[in-house]
């Protein structure tokens, strides 16, 4: 299974990339980014640096409890981390849809419905605060 996608979110200037574990080190790489060392032993897996969210799957693991785990984490990731927006009543909403829209945007990636091809789409950005 080859599966990718890369999201922009231009409201944000949020980078999301879906792809299995053994892309993540290459794009990794690609995007200049300070090493980081992946537990490929898990199921799943989400890193963040800058506005970067990598939204990672082993690829014998792909069922929905831990795409919809992962995908929480994206949603934290760009709601505490980079919106600095605090979950709770007020953005419950906002927050639910989002996680939804992740949820079907990974599943529509998987299933071969949304691929973007990475060397046709890398923004790498200067000067970005590269945390993990």
């Amino acid at each position: 299974m080859n599966f990718f996608s890369h999201l922009y979110l231009d409201a944000y200037g949020v980078n999301i990339y879906i792809c299995p574990y053994r892309r993540f080190d290459q794009l990794w790489s690609d995007l200049k980014l300070p090493e980081y060392k992946l537990n490929k032993s898990t199921a799943g897996h989400c890193a963040r640096t800058g506005n970067k969210i990598f939204i990672l799957f082993n690829e014998n693991h792909l069922q929905p409890g831990i795409i919809a785990h992962e995908c929480s984490h994206a949603t934290s990731y760009l709601f505490r981390d980079i919106l600095e927006c605090e979950h709770d009543n007020n953005t419950e909403e906002i927050y639910s849809y989002t996680l939804a829209w992740l949820v079907e945007k990974v599943n529509q990636t998987i299933n071969g419905e949304l691929i973007t091809h990475p060397e046709d789409l890398y923004i790498i950005e200067e000067n970005i605060d590269y945390q993990i």
